[in-house]
Parts: structure tokens; sequence; C-alpha cells
């Protein structure tokens, strides 16, 4: 290799080297959590250079920030705290429990910044994230309604998208779509059907329907059937009492 070559590649690796390392990474945490020690253990097994951003996670959302940070969190593949999510210029790439962290397992979760599977991880991630939200839109009392009816319509797009499996697309229709249907359905029924609570209990329905037709021999689809019936039969017996 010539001098010239050489120096050329010295600098792009000083170059890629210093841009990695140049990373801001998220430490997650509890809200009452002793984050100076956290913080400590975080930075004394990231590479240096690195900083350590932290972030509280609500026990209780209480605010659509709370929402969205929440929503975030699944976004990065929070599931336990407190976690040090590992991200570059990409996004998130590795996300690690921080009791146990070690220089070697950080060194060792780096290197996932270029699996093949990244992007579609990401995907996965991104989905729940999504529905996490959407449903619990529906459920805070401090949204306001015309926010719930947009989280069902983007719980609806989801079901019905055909980009995804079609045992997620059930599953988003029977766990996260039919039951959000019929919280708002409760909240407007006040011992008296109207049109609004029509609407969303016909919606039910047909939500179960749809998962129950989009396979009706697998479990999801065996179980929306049955749900299907329960509500048929709950309905019924209502009208015998009216």
């Amino acid at each position: 290799m010539s001098m010239k070559r050489l120096l050329a590649a010295v600098i792009l690796c000083a170059v890629v080297c210093s841009s990695r390392g140049e990373e801001t990474w998220l430490l997650y945490h509890a809200p009452d959590a002793d984050v100076e020690a956290l913080q400590q253990t975080a930075s004394s097994a990231a590479p240096q250079g690195t900083a350590i951003r932290l972030q509280a996670l609500p026990d209780v959302c209480q605010s659509a920030r709370d929402l969205e940070t929440t929503r975030e969190a699944i976004n990065a593949g929070v599931h336990v705290l407190p976690c040090l999510v590992l991200q570059d210029a990409r996004g998130v790439y590795a996300t690690l429990p921080l009791r146990g962290l070690t220089t070697k397992g950080v060194l060792t979760a780096r290197k996932l910044a270029s699996h093949p599977m990244r992007s579609e991880y990401a995907k996965q991630r991104r989905l729940a994230g999504s529905l996490y939200y959407d449903a619990a839109c529906v459920q805070c009392n401090f949204v306001a309604r015309e926010e719930k009816l947009k989280a069902l319509d983007h719980m609806r797009s989801l079901a019905e998208s055909e980009r995804l499996p079609v045992g997620m697309r059930q599953l988003i229709a029977l766990r996260y779509f039919y039951p959000s249907l019929m919280l708002l359905y409760a909240a407007e029924y006040n011992g008296a059907h109207t049109p609004a609570s029509e609407r969303l209990f016909l919606q039910a329905v047909s939500a179960l329907e749809f998962a129950r037709d989009l396979d009706a021999d697998s479990e999801l689809g065996r179980l929306a059937h049955e749900k299907r019936e329960q509500l048929r039969a709950a309905r019924l017996q209502a009208r015998k009492l009216d």
C-alpha cells in the first residue's frame, strides 16, 4: 500500500471511530432512581467520548408527554429498568440492562449496529410502540375524544394492513382494536343507548368478525368467534331486560 493510501485509510478510520465515539446513548431509569450511581455505571462501560443522557420512565402516564416518553421507550426496546439504549445516526440498535453491564458486553452489543435484521427489528419495536400508544390513548382520561378516535382509526388501519402477517393483524384486531372500541362504547352508553354508542358497538362486532375471518381455524380466530357469540348473547339478554 502506498503512503498516500495508507494516510487516507488512517484518516478514514479516525473519522469513523470519532463518529462512533460521539454517539449519545440513553439511560432509562425509574423516577426515584439514584441517577448519579446509574450514570457512573453506564459511563464506566461505555466507550470514551460517548455521551449518556438520562431519561426517567414514568410509573403511570398522567400526561401526553408521559405517553410519548413511554412510546419512545418501547420503540427503543426497553423492557427492564434501568437500561442503556445504544443508538447512532440511524437510531437505536441495542438495549442492555444496566445490571451486570460490562465493557465487553457493550462492545459485543455495538456489533448489532451492522446486523442485517436491524431495520426489521426496529419496525417491530415501532409497531409495539404504536399499539401501546393507541390503546393507552383510549384508556387515559386526559386524552381528548378526538384523539381517542384517531387512535381507533390507526388501530383499524394496522389491522387491515396487508403488509403485516395475518396473525399480527388478528392480534391487533382482537387484543387492541376490539377492547378499545368496547371501552369507548361503555363510556358512551351511560345507562342508555345513543347513536354514538350503537355505532361503537357495531364496530366492535365487526372487529371480532374481521379477526375471525382472517383465519377462522387459528387460535385467535376461534377466540374471536367465541367473543362474538358472547357479545351477541349479551345483547339479546339486554334487549329482553329492556
